[in-house]
């Protein structure tokens, strides 16, 4: 049977809390990380901020909160 992943939004992505939640979160196939949400940073991918990333979170892009843009009117999990 396939199981749903969890879809994730983070908010404050650059924040050192974010920085150990992806680090646990990375363990984890049953998730699927949706947005990263920075102010201090939109526009850049996560592993030029953070190079720990580079094998792990190759495409995610930091993005400034926009709620029609974003679609965060349904996420399971946020950490702000």
């Amino acid at each position: 049977m396939k199981k749903n992943k969890i879809n994730i939004s983070i908010f404050g992505a650059t924040s050192l809390t974010a920085v150990e939640l992806l680090k646990l979160l990375s363990k984890h196939h049953s998730i699927n990380i949706k947005h990263l949400i920075s102010d201090s940073a939109p526009g850049k991918k996560l592993n030029q901020i953070f190079p720990q990333f580079i094998n792990i979170y190759n495409d995610l892009k930091l993005t400034k909160l926009d709620f029609g843009k974003n679609k965060l009117q349904k996420f399971d999990f946020f950490q702000s």
